[in-house]
């Protein structure tokens, strides 16, 4: 007669090892984002336990300054809308000059002619 021993296992639910160290962040300036991980395997599940809850990497902005030609760049059109902004109020002042000069001459030309016709 043989007798038979039947081990059984305990459901193992997973757990969090820990977090690895953060990715370098992939630009200079302009900001990035960077990442770390980690992995379910403190311990892993086994034996039809529940994996770990939660998320395996984590992210975060990093070099969120803005780049010196940004910079620049962004002066420059700031420069260039302050000048257009000027022409234009430039161009509205002076056309409206020439149309009230030319209004006033129109009648003053009538005012003058009118006394003329009645001489």
């Amino acid at each position: 007669m043989y007798t038979y021993i039947i081990f059984t296992s305990c459901a193992v639910d997973g757990d969090w090892g820990s977090w690895g160290e953060w990715e370098p962040c992939p630009v200079e300036c302009g900001g990035g984002i960077q990442a770390r991980h980690r992995q379910c395997d403190n311990p892993a599940p086994q034996y039809g336990g529940y994996p770990c809850l939660g998320e395996g990497q984590e992210e975060k902005a990093c070099n969120e300054q803005t780049c010196a030609g940004e910079t620049r760049a962004a002066v420059r059109l700031l420069l260039l809308l302050l000048l257009l902004l000027l022409l234009l109020l430039l161009l509205l002042l002076s056309s409206f000059f020439f149309f009230f000069f030319f209004f006033f001459f129109f009648f003053f030309f009538f005012s003058i002619s009118k006394l003329h016709v009645n001489d």
